[in-house]
């Protein structure tokens, strides 16, 4: 047990020796045996100290870039442009429409009533076949034709967000990239809560992976894109979501 010791009587510590020698580093005696080799702090300027990251200090050039590039970011829309979208690649531009009409296809189990059947399965096989289309680098036409009959004729009045599902379907089945997007960022805003606002930026976010993909692994019209090349769908997923699949 450590003894009581007054703190300002200065002689009822431990008496601490130093012996300096040519190694850069200083190192400390205690009496008692224990010996501790700090680490030898090299003094910066003020202003440029980076508390507790491990990295070396940057510079203003470094900061003020880093400023820019944040207010660059923040400055863009949630949906990205058209322009934005021409850039990707064929297969790219239909795995994004599909990535986002996934992100809000559960909303379709949402309504007072089950639905149809025939309906829920042609909506989520709509999804999955432009998602493997982008995947295999080969459009399945058959697939998305039989899908899209069974759906031309559903009254989207049914089922909230009736309208705006089938938008981003057909929008995924056409590879419209904006649309589906910007669908998929309404509903969800319309669905935030205080805690799930930042679900709306996940359109953009999965923008922003693909298009960084894209460039890194030189894609082109002809390499396919599978939906795990935008990673995890949430963070933290909304209490709505789950996983649908076709039946089989």
């Amino acid at each position: 047990m450590i003894p009581n010791r007054d703190p300002q009587d200065l002689t009822a510590f431990p008496r601490v020796e130093e012996n300096i020698t040519a190694s850069p580093h200083r190192r400390v005696l205690i009496k008692g045996g224990v010996v501790a080799l700090p680490t030898p702090v090299v003094p910066l300027v003020a202003d440029e100290w980076i508390v507790a990251s491990g990295q070396p200090p940057i510079g203003f050039d470094q900061r003020e870039q880093r400023r820019k590039l944040r207010r660059k970011s923040s400055d863009r829309p949630l949906v990205p442009t058209a322009g934005e979208i021409a850039k990707l690649t064929r297969w790219g531009r239909i795995a994004y429409a599909a990535r986002c009409a996934r992100r809000i296809l559960p909303l379709i189990d949402g309504g007072s009533a089950p639905l149809d059947p025939l309906v829920r399965a042609a909506f989520i096989d709509l999804v999955e076949a432009a998602e493997q289309s982008a995947a295999h680098a080969e459009l399945d036409k058959h697939r998305i034709a039989v899908a899209m009959r069974t759906l031309k004729n559903f009254s989207d009045d049914s089922l909230p967000f009736g309208h705006q599902l089938l938008s981003v379907t057909f929008a995924a089945a056409h590879a419209e990239g904006c649309r589906a997007a910007e669908v998929a960022v309404t509903v969800l805003q319309q669905l935030a809560s205080v805690e799930t606002l930042s679900f709306a930026l996940m359109p953009r976010r999965d923008f922003h992976r693909l298009q960084r993909l894209t460039r890194k692994n030189k894609w082109t019209d002809d390499t396919g894109i599978a939906p795990t090349a935008f990673g995890p769908m949430w963070l933290r997923a909304p209490d709505w979501w789950r996983e649908l699949e076709s039946p089989k």
